[in-house]
């Protein structure tokens, strides 16, 4: 902690917010006393998460620790097992949807397609799973996709960054 302090002094005036990344960071038990150091800092915090520990989530969330969730949808849910190379507990991920969707703080739902996991069905089916309300009983608005980028990695893998508005 003692590094990011003398880093946003330093930095004053150029950082606006601090982003917790991973691995999953839902994982750290000291996430809750971490964040509230960046809080106490002034500086708003957004998080990126897969969504499996919707309790971890929740707590940030309501303690406002959190200003902002980026959450993971790593495929369509019959394929998730496939996409992250273990077995998935859904409910987990959809009671994390459910959450959001709720609308306790900012949020967006996001998807990097690579081409060896992902078809554009696969995308399609992701964005019909939350705008029919399917994807395991999650409640959602319509879904759109807002923002795609194409990068190639190695020369072999298309990948491609979804973004899901609700």
């Amino acid at each position: 902690m003692e590094v990011i302090a003398s880093y946003t002094s330093v930095s004053s005036g150029i950082l606006e917010g601090v982003c917790i990344s991973g691995g999953e960071p839902t994982l750290q038990k000291d996430l809750a006393a971490f964040l509230q150091k960046i809080k106490a800092l002034g500086y708003p915090v957004k998080l990126d998460t897969n969504g499996y520990r919707p309790q971890v989530l929740k707590a940030l969330v309501e303690q406002q620790l959190v200003d902002y969730v980026a959450m993971d949808i790593k495929n369509a849910p019959q394929r998730y097992p496939q996409s992250v190379g273990v077995a998935v507990n859904m409910d987990l991920i959809t009671e994390s949807i459910q959450f959001l969707v709720s609308e306790p703080v900012d949020y967006e739902f996001r998807t990097t397609v690579v081409s060896e996991l992902h078809t554009v069905e696969d995308i399609e089916k992701i964005g019909i799973a939350y705008s029919n309300n399917t994807f395991n009983g999650a409640t959602a608005r319509a879904v759109t996709i807002s923002y795609i980028s194409l990068f190639s990695y190695k020369s072999s893998i298309h990948i491609c960054h979804v973004k899901y508005s609700p």
